[in-house]
This record gives structure tokens, C-alpha cells and sequence, in this order.
């Protein structure tokens, strides 16, 4: 199971794995796609040793010796548990996908060869086929280009034989009622049908069945269930519950599946981990973050193009002085939404270096090598010789393209505002006397400035304004030991 269960047949599954809720909470942490593993497509090269016992078991029972290879950096890699897997990342290698996985170990179950039907019902499904099939006394041999109306209704209700139908068909088994795929454009719906659509004969089905694809393995399994009811025969296997499988554990583990490549070898492999217990998954979790952050290191430096047309779009409106923050705003939500907050950012880096006039020297060093720049916070005023640096707004006001334009109008108008404050004549001692900005303080929830010492002293740290709470505990408790002691404003960085 790779998925958190949530459908009935799952959590039916779950129960009958036996598997512990921490187990399955690990599931939620899963990409959205798992469909790929060591076992499966070409990732599913032997390793040496698997390859060693099949080579052994083909010469055994047909005398023959295939000379498979396994092991090298492109086959899997297996082991039992956590603790034996001490594989470190780095440039040779390196994580790229994983998912947790919950399964309980079983085998094939002998009475029905895994096919989890009843003697009689298993007899029909042998016989399906015609290179499988065998003398009995239930059905004729090879018998899947014979089939009945019955079963042909059988499979149109199933969703079946749509290339012999005027479109797509389906029965609705819960309220006995048939519905029709309605394509429209793009859309595509199931539309409830007075009538039922025209079967094709069991002759024109058994017809189209001897050429090209024909019948899949889904087909077999509608025709199958319905020749077995009809002859009165059908039933599960009494030794599986119908599963194919018998557990050989007693219950569910947690398990790991890894997609590791080898840069330098040009390789990529399945890694499946079996057991991974309750008190090893945060170690787990950990090497799972380990390569998310180097993942996302390698790409941190990627900036995109700025297109033409906002790059003309922007400074049209520079050369017009009348043009007001309103379309400045536009300018840069346009960017943000197109082309990524990064960009966004950079708008709003040209238009307060375009527009604002030349920062005062730093109030703290003195320095003239002061402007503005952006980072992952957002953009701000930097002192390069003593490292001052004063927040101006953040991501989630003025690039976030969830944001209306209204939000990165409030902001332009911030970054307006902050640098103003700035260039007023100020000393060292009458900064940590105010506020950078006025003895005013903020407020990302109503867009307002509120009184500092008041938010701190009499408000518990609430805005004076909405209400909203502007620190977190920790923070808050700070702040108002800082205020008292008159070292609100003592750090470099800003407000």
C-alpha cells in the first residue's frame, strides 16, 4: 500500500495487514505518483544474487540457462532494515524520489495458484484460454472467442466493448441505471440514459475478439465471473478469502522505496528498504529532508528571462510622472503572476531605484554604499559596508500571485513610505529612541500602522488597530524585555 487508505477496498486492505496507524500516517508524506519502484519496469534489473537463483531455477525445471546478470550500479538494491542501509548523500549519491510503503509479507496461495477463485470457478478460468485450457467437464477449451449474450451484456455493463457501441457505455449497479459518456469540447461527463444502449450480437463480439487486440485481462475476468454464475458455479477460494495470497507475517511494516542516482556513472536505481521501525522513521525523515535541501540548493540560483513587453511595459510607464502607483502595481503583480515571484521582486526593485531619490548615508556607519536590494524575505534597504539591513515588505504581501493587485499596491506604497522615514535626518541615538519607522510597527492583517509601545506595553502584542496578534509568544516576550531595558532597537538588522 502506497497510498493513505481512504477508499473501502483500502482501509478492508488495511485491516487485513494488521498495520499500525503510525504506519499509515507515514503514507500522507508520499509524492502524489508512487507508481514506480525497484520491481517494477526497467528498474527492475536483478541483483546478482537474484539473478544466480534464477539462472539456477530455469536450468533446474526446463534444463536451459538463460545467463542472466544482475548487480552493477543499474540493477536494485535491497535491504531488510533501516539500520543496514548506510548509503551517504553526496556527489556519487544522490535522492531524487522516495515513498513509504506499508506491506505484510505473504506468498502465492497454493490451492488456488493465486488466482482466488473456487475449484469449479478456477476450472473455467484455466480453460479461458486456449493455450492453458485442459480436459473437464464444466467447459469446452479455449473458449473466449465463443462467448454468450449474457456475457456480452456482461461486459457492456463493465464498460466494455466500446468499438462495438455508439460510445461509451456503463451501468450504474447501485440505482439499476445505465449512463452514457457525453463529450463536449474539452468536457467530458456521464449522462443517466432512459434506454439501454443496442448489444451486439454474441456472434459480431466473438467476430472482432479474432482480430487485433480483442479481449484484455479485464474482459476475462467480466466473462469469467459471468459464465461461473451462470453455470451456478462461481465462488472465491475458500483458503484465501479470495485475495490469492496467504500472509506468512503476522502484521504490516513500514517499508521504504528510494530512487537514487549516480551522476558520475550516468545511473539510477531502485533502493527498497523492507522494515523500517516506529523509532527509526524520523531518521528516515531526516535523510528524506537532507535531499530535499540539496535538491533545492542545486536549483536556488535559477532566475527566468524578463519578457519584452513588461520590460517596454514598465518603463513607458517611468516616463510618464502622472502615472500613479496604481499601475506600477499592475506592472509588477503582472510579472509575479506570469513569470514568478522572483521576477516580481525585481520590478519592485526597479521602480524604488528609478524612482525614489538617493538614500542618506547609513545611520549607523555613515556609509554611502546604501540601496536597495531583494532577498528571500522580500526587498529591503542594505548597508554594504556595515551589513544594515531595513525590511521594506515581505513575499506574502507584494509577490505571492495569490495576491490581488490591491495587496501589491499596499506594498509599493510601504516601500514608498519606509524609504521616506529613512531619509529623514535622524541620529543613532534618536533611531533607538523612536522607530526606524516612526515609533510605528506594521500590521500584515489590516495594512495599518500601529503605535509600538503600545502593541508592546498595553496591548500584549496586538495590533491597536484589528486586533491581530503580531508576535508569538517567544517573540512577544522578548520584545517587551527589550522594550523595558531600551534595547528594542539595538540590533543592526531593522525593524
Amino acid at each position: 500500500m502506497r497510498n493513505y487508505p481512504e477508499e473501502d477496498y483500502d482501509i478492508k486492505d488495511v485491516e487485513k495487514m494488521n498495520a499500525k496507524e503510525w504506519m499509515l500516517e507515514a503514507l500522507k508524506m508520499n509524492p502524489s505518483y508512487c507508481c514506480w519502484g525497484p520491481y517494477e519496469d526497467y528498474m527492475c534489473k536483478y541483483t546478482d544474487e537474484e539473478a544466480k537463483e534464477h539462472n539456477a531455477k530455469m536450468i533446474a525445471e526446463h534444463g536451459y540457462d538463460p545467463k542472466r546478470k544482475g548487480g552493477g550500479w543499474d540493477s536494485r538494491f535491497i535491504v531488510d532494515s533501516w539500520k543496514e542501509f548506510d548509503w551517504k548523500l553526496d556527489d556519487y549519491n544522490e535522492l531524487v524520489n522516495f515513498y513509504f510503503e506499508v506491506n505484510r509479507a505473504s506468498k502465492e496461495c497454493e490451492a488456488c495458484e493465486g488466482k482466488g477463485l473456487n475449484p469449479k470457478t478456477k476450472i473455467i478460468s484455466d480453460n479461458y484460454y486456449k493455450h492453458s485450457s485442459y480436459d473437464n467437464n464444466l467447459v469446452e477449451q479455449g473458449w473466449m472467442h465463443n462467448i454468450t449474450d449474457d456475457e456480452v451484456e456482461a461486459l457492456v455493463k463493465g464498460g466494455r466493448l466500446s468499438d462495438l457501441l455508439d460510445g461509451w457505455w456503463s451501468f450504474d449497479k447501485e440505482n439499476s441505471t445505465w449512463k452514457k459518456m457525453v463529450v463536449d469540447g474539452d468536457k467530458r461527463e456521464w449522462v443517466e440514459q432512459d434506454n439501454p444502449p443496442v448489444m451486439p450480437t454474441a456472434g459480431k463480439v466473438n467476430s472482432w475478439s479474432k482480430k487485433g487486440i480483442g479481449h484484455d485481462s479485464i474482459n476475462c475476468w467480466i466473462l469469467v465471473k459471468a459464465r461461473a454464475k451462470r453455470l451456478g458455479v462461481y465462488g472465491t477460494c475458500d483458503c484465501c478469502d479470495g485475495d490469492g495470497y496467504v500472509y506468512t507475517e503476522p502484521s504490516a511494516k513500514l517499508g521504504l522505496v528510494l530512487w537514487m542516482l549516480h551522476p558520475r556513472k550516468g545511473c539510477s536505481r531502485g533502493v527498497h528498504i523492507k522494515h523500517i521501525k516506529k523509532d527509526e522513521l524520523n531518521s528516515a525523515i531526516k535523510y528524506l529532508q537532507e535531499a530535499k535541501e540539496r535538491n533545492a540548493d542545486r536549483f536556488k540560483y535559477l532566475r527566468t528571462t524578463t519578457p519584452q513587453h513588461l520590460v517596454e511595459e514598465y518603463h513607458d510607464a517611468r516616463k510618464d510622472k502622472s502615472v500613479s502607483p496604481e499601475d506600477y502595481a499592475k506592472i509588477i503583480d503582472g510579472a509575479s503572476n506570469e513569470y514568478g515571484s522572483e521576477r516580481g521582486g525585481s520590478l519592485l526593485l526597479w521602480y524604488l531605484k528609478e524612482e525614489r531619490p538617493k538614500l542618506n548615508p547609513c545611520h549607523f556607519c555613515g556609509s554611502n554604499k546604501l540601496g536597495f536590494d531583494n532577498d528571500k524575505r522580500g526587498v529591503l534597504i542594505r548597508c554594504s559596508d556595515c551589513g544594515m539591513k531595513l525590511g521594506l515588505c515581505y513575499d506574502d504581501i507584494y509577490i505571492d500571485n495569490k495576491h490581488k493587485v490591491d495587496t501589491t499596491l499596499r506594498a509599493v506604497k510601504l516601500a514608498e513610505y519606509t524609504a521616506q522615514m529613512w531619509n529623514k535626518e535622524k541620529t543613532i541615538d534618536e533611531l533607538k529612541d523612536m522607530s526606524k519607522i516612526n515609533s510605528k510597527t506594521y500590521c500584515f492583517a489590516c495594512y495599518g500602522w500601529t503605535d509600538t509601545e503600545t502593541v508592546i506595553m498595553k496591548n500584549e502584542g496586538k495590533c491597536d488597530l484589528c486586533g491581530h496578534n503580531m508576535f508569538n509568544d517567544a517573540s512577544y516576550d522578548y520584545a517587551k524585555k527589550h522594550w523595558i531595558d531600551g534595547t528594542y532597537y539595538d540590533k543592526p538588522e531593522g525593524v
